[in-house]
């Protein structure tokens, strides 16, 4: 709600500021920063307000979900709560998976896992929702043709449905998930 004092709160809350709020014109203000692990985010603050919360998944391509890939876990979550009106819940999922769920205003917002590859740096983590395994074995067979490369194949999930991880040609990564209505 409030750009200045959000980006105000990263240092002393254990992150750093990379860049000050800056004008996106009618769009709002956005701040880059990066939290105790060096992951990179953005607090935007939008001119017309946040869109709606859905009461269902997005369509197929559609934004799914944000996920922290961190090595300290509880401390990353402690930095956002400081920061921004989380609250923060430990679930207990298959694999024994030490997950937490960030939510705000009664709702989820993002998640914290422990990073599954061990050489990468800390990172937020944006997932897209993908029709069904057929329509993600076409998306990962045509990453090479793209410059890109596939990070992890498609792998069923302890929850159900199929994930995987593409990087494009620039290096950034972007995860692909089934999600049944």
């Amino acid at each position: 709600d409030d750009i200045e004092a959000a980006a105000a709160g990263v240092g002393p809350a254990g992150g750093r500021l990379l860049t000050p709020p800056t004008s996106l014109g009618r769009r709002g203000h956005v701040a880059v920063a990066a939290d105790p692990e060096g992951a990179v985010f953005a607090l935007l603050e939008t001119g017309d307000g946040d869109p709606p919360d859905g009461a269902k998944p997005p369509a197929p391509g559609g934004f799914l979900w944000d996920e922290l890939w961190a090595v300290d876990t509880a401390g990353a979550a402690a930095f956002y709560r400081r920061l921004l009106p989380y609250e923060g819940e430990k679930l207990a999922l298959a694999g024994d998976l030490d997950y937490t769920l960030l939510s705000a205003a009664g709702r989820p917002r993002a998640g914290i896992r422990p990073h599954p590859l061990a050489d990468s740096a800390p990172l937020w983590v944006n997932y897209l929702r993908v029709a069904d395994l057929a329509a993600l074995e076409a998306i990962l067979a045509r990453v090479k043709g793209l410059g890109g490369r596939v990070l992890q194949a498609a792998t069923a999930r302890p929850a159900g449905g199929y994930l995987a991880v593409v990087q494009g040609p620039s290096g950034a990564g972007i995860a692909l998930q089934t999600w049944p209505l």
